[in-house]
């Protein structure tokens, strides 16, 4: 309710508007559920500004607009810049409409980056600086295409990176600051604390090397629950040359750091980038959600690894990793990304994904239960699907064709599928010896049973 109460307020719409607007929503029930509870609400919040002789920030706009739109106020100004136009609204994008529009001869100076919007739960609609013609007339464009902030190692693979949405503006961003060697290094564990005193390990010796008596950190993570459990203090006792100061992504946007870790890169519901859905609820109320998919957490992701003027290092566990995180260990990033630079006597090794067969949106991870090791969905308990891990070396398996093929290099094992329903086959042992047995068999007198069998080639 608070939330929709904000976003509301930022909304040109009236209450009979928004009901008229729900009811043909997809979503039409709980929104006219929410919309009966939230009137009560929305009449006492501005009876307790009338009460107390208060306005909000959305009525301070609004009233603006009004006075501007009235001629109660007379605009001395004809040249407006505006800073941050990638975070416009629809609101402030109308104040500022009416503004110009009192002069003939005004001149509208917008500065922003679309690769840095990241504020659309806010109201933010990238689509007046990406689509800017649609909104605005005899448009002329100054790039501002040189960074002091960070060097030309990070901006050539953020630039690739956040570029991957072909909807993003082109432009390349080229750095006074030059580096030959890659300047992005992973750091592969289960606990992200080993991972974080890692690599604050590794700052501290790259910074003795390179004569920096005290460098900057920033520690960073999509959400602010990624630090618990973790003794910031620890790490900054255990390293007093460093000064370290942890926050999340949207927290650390127009800030910088010598170096930049990036901590909590898990593939999942609240990883990074987050893949839980917009409720339906608050979205009735954002600017229209963008089709390429992640499209704002791309860009977030990009706000993360630029807040780094030399280096930076993700810390991920290689059985579950962020899907960034693996874009970036593709081919076309591979060669700009350090994979080395951490001894591997303390961190592990990459692990080959495989895509959950059930959820397909999932990847399969080792787990361990009361039966011995199994593996399972990383979306559980949303999806529950599990399989055999490999009968030879244990490791995950993955489906090609009719067969299971195990992931680990140097095992060649490969198990057959169900062809009845699909699911994963396992030895079994018979009164004629040994066979594949579907995993659903459930016995022959259950009707959800598969009772398929083959015999052992």
């Amino acid at each position: 309710l608070c939330g929709f109460l904000v976003l509301f307020r930022q909304s040109e719409y009236q209450m009979s508007e928004l009901v008229v607007k729900a009811q043909s929503d997809i979503d039409s029930t709980r929104l006219m559920l929410l919309l009966e509870l939230f009137a009560p609400v929305l009449r006492e919040y501005k009876s307790e500004m009338d009460r107390n002789g208060e306005i909000d920030f959305a009525e301070m706009i609004r009233r603006a607009i009004v006075y501007v739109e009235s001629g109660k106020y007379k605009s001395p100004y004809v040249h407006i810049m505006i800073d941050e136009f990638q975070d416009i609204s629809a609101l402030r994008a109308r104040l500022l409409a009416v503004l110009s529009d009192q002069h003939s001869n005004s001149d509208l100076f917008m500065v922003g980056d679309d690769w840095q919007s990241i504020y659309r739960f806010t109201g933010s609609d990238i689509s007046y600086m990406r689509d800017y013609k649609k909104h605005y007339e005899h448009v002329a464009i100054t790039p501002l295409d040189l960074t002091f902030r960070f060097n030309e190692a990070i901006a050539r693979v953020s630039s690739s990176f956040v570029l991957t949405n072909p909807n993003q503006i082109k432009k390349t961003i080229r750095s006074n600051r030059v580096s030959s060697e890659p300047a992005i290094s992973t750091v592969r564990v289960v606990l992200d604390e080993d991972g974080l005193n890692i690599a604050l390990d590794a700052i501290v010796g790259r910074s003795e090397r390179e004569g920096r008596n005290r460098s900057t950190v920033l520690v960073l993570g999509r959400y602010h629950f990624v630090f618990d459990g973790i003794d910031m203090r620890e790490a900054r006792r255990r390293h007093t040359s460093l000064d370290i100061q942890e926050m999340t992504v949207h927290a650390a946007k127009g800030k910088e750091a010598d170096y930049v870790i990036i901590l909590g890169l898990k593939r999942g519901k609240y990883g990074f980038p987050c893949e839980k859905p917009d409720d339906t609820v608050l979205a009735f109320l954002l600017p229209q959600q963008e089709q390429f998919e992640f499209a704002e957490e791309r860009r977030l992701f990009y706000v993360a690894m630029t807040r780094a003027r030399h280096r930076v290092y993700l810390v991920y566990n290689p059985e579950e990793p962020s899907r960034f995180v693996q874009e970036l260990l593709s081919k076309e990033h591979e060669p700009h990304i350090c994979t080395d630079e951490i001894p591997h006597g303390l961190v592990l090794e990459d692990r080959p994904t495989v895509p959950c067969p059930s959820c397909r949106n999932g990847i399969l991870v080792l787990r361990r239960g009361d039966f011995g090791p199994f593996a399972g969905c990383n979306n559980f308990p949303r999806c529950r699907y599990t399989e055999p891990v490999c009968p030879q070396c244990g490791g995950l398996m993955r489906r090609n064709g009719m067969y299971r093929e195990c992931t680990t290099p140097g095992c060649d094992v490969r198990v057959p599928i169900c062809s009845r329903c699909g699911g994963a086959m396992v030895e079994r042992m018979g009164p004629y010896g040994h066979f594949w047995g579907c995993i659903n068999y459930r016995g022959k007198e259950e009707h959800y049973s598969c009772t398929f069998t083959m015999k052992i080639r």
